[in-house]
């Protein structure tokens, strides 16, 4: 197998969250953001009252150049919301899930799975996580990972 391109960055994040017993669990969807899924976030913050979202790649640093390839370590930021009121009410349908135990379920998911024999596998940014949303009505956490990939 040979080192991801780019573009398959963010399916393989989604792939990987996907797959972790706490999502898969507690039904939580796992949304791969095209710039066109505000409405499936919402739909999925007022039926759960959590939702995990996988961001479009951040951007790139060269790490080296194989000919006319570029191998790039790549930023990539996962974003966990958490609608407090709907996500507490299980007899309702939330998800009744712990923010940090999601946001710690996402860094596993994205740093357990290798991508390649002697690839890496996605780490934890210097700045892994922040959060970035909080008010009554939603708790957003956005964790950044790097990956190595060709260009």
């Amino acid at each position: 197998m040979t080192i991801p391109e780019v573009s398959e960055i963010t399916s393989e994040a989604k792939d990987a969250i996907e797959a972790a017993a706490l999502i898969t669990d507690a039904e939580i969807e796992v949304v791969l953001d095209d710039g066109k899924q505000d409405k499936a976030i919402e739909r999925q913050l007022r039926r759960k009252g959590a939702v995990v979202v996988v961001a479009p790649l951040l951007g790139g640093t060269l790490r080296d150049q194989a000919g006319n390839d570029w191998i790039m370590d790549c930023r990539i930021m996962i974003r966990v919301h958490i609608n407090p009121e709907k996500n507490a009410d299980t007899e309702d349908g939330g998800a009744g899930v712990d923010i940090y135990d999601m946001v710690r379920a996402v860094v596993d998911a994205c740093t357990r799975r290798a991508r390649h024999p002697g690839g890496e596998f996605l780490k934890l940014a210097r700045d892994a996580f922040t959060l970035s949303q909080f008010d009554p009505g939603l708790w957003t956490y956005d964790i950044q990972f790097t990956k190595e990939a060709m260009l």
